[in-house]
């Protein structure tokens, strides 16, 4: 017995150590860094294929891909349908929503997708609002709340999850140019406290900005809500990026807080990054956070010790088929006036 207990924690003991010895450190993170050119700095906050972050292979960064999103998993092949998203905050059922993120962050898994554009998390203030399907309903600590599950639920599977679209997202109609006009104390008490919950309880490890300007600044390079309350007020560690196609002013974005510019750098580029590093407007140092921020979330994740996430995963099935209908049926809501 006391030969087998003490192999047992030998055993342990190697194994903690080989464990640690794959783990990347933020000394490793910060060489990677210092390797790559500014050219390569800049490429690599631009979005590459539509849906993936570029690796580099000299570096041992791995190339990661993004799908679409709240209700399943989109772009690659067959999966499973879920309920509109609203429907889970009808429930009030913290436990559904969990599962709804851990069946969406499985399927994701089984097909090597590493970040997940979900959950939707907008506050409903315009009932035509092209994207209420996948918002959370009216109330701010229902959404974060069910969001927040969503999350945890999803990123249990090794999947990142991106909390959206912030901020202030009232409609579709002229996305790009409509502003929404908050006053401090409304942006604070209704739009902000569910990305709150997500970043300070959920530990989401990415945000998505909106399309719309807030108080007519764009969302994509908002200093504000990006730099100051994310990552200064809130402690957001993750990194932020942007919706597809909704950036406007290049060095705006860089120094506005954003991150990673999707689908491509259109914007964030090098023809107008780096004559702003060289004048002075643009410190290089900047760039670096940005990088940083998503490759800790590489390591968060084990993406450097294990890229392909699929390997060696067995998808439950039975688990995500129950777990879709079980959503479904959750959501129905009745409404009785007995009087």
């Amino acid at each position: 017995m006391y030969l087998k207990r003490l192999s047992f924690i030998l055993l342990s003991i190697f194994f903690t150590l080989s464990c640690s010895n794959l783990k990347t450190t933020q000394e490793d993170i910060d060489n990677i860094i210092q390797k790559m050119s500014p050219e390569e700095k800049i490429d690599f906050i631009g979005g590459y294929k539509n849906f993936n972050i570029r690796g580099y292979d000299h570096l041992d960064i791995p190339e990661i891909k993004f799908a679409d999103a709240s209700v399943g998993v989109r772009n690659y092949g067959k999966s499973t349908a879920y309920p509109a998203v609203i429907n889970l905050a009808a429930s009030w059922d913290k436990n559904m929503a969990y599962n709804v993120g851990k069946a969406i962050g499985a399927e994701a898994r089984i097909k090597n997708v590493h970040v997940m554009l979900a959950p939707g998390m907008n506050i409903y203030r315009l009932p035509l609002c092209g994207r209420n399907f996948e918002y959370l309903g009216e109330d701010p600590y229902l959404a974060g709340q069910i969001a927040k599950e969503y999350i945890i639920g999803m990123q249990n599977e090794g999947v990142m999850a991106t909390a959206k679209h912030y901020a202030a997202n009232n409609q579709e109609f002229n996305r790009h140019h409509v502003s929404s006009d908050i006053d401090e104390r409304t942006l604070h008490e209704i739009y902000l406290p569910a990305f709150k919950t997500a970043v300070q309880e959920g530990k989401v490890a990415s945000i998505m900005t909106s399309y719309n300007l807030i108080n007519g600044i764009h969302a994509s390079e908002h200093d504000y809500l990006n730099n100051k309350i994310l990552k200064d007020s809130w402690g957001f560690d993750g990194f932020i990026m942007s919706d597809w196609v909704s950036t406007y002013d290049g060095l705006a974005c860089a120094i506005g807080g954003l991150d990673l510019e999707m689908p491509s750098g259109k914007m964030m580029n090098k023809e107008t990054l780096l004559p702003a590093i060289k004048s002075g407007k643009l410190k290089e140092s900047v760039i670096d956070d940005k990088i940083r921020r998503i490759l800790n979330s590489y390591n968060r994740f084990g993406l450097f010790v294990k890229p392909d996430i699929s390997k060696g995963y067995i998808l439950d099935e039975n688990f995500v088929r129950k777990t879709a209908i079980d959503a479904a049926r959750v959501g129905i809501v009745l409404l009785k006036n007995e009087n």
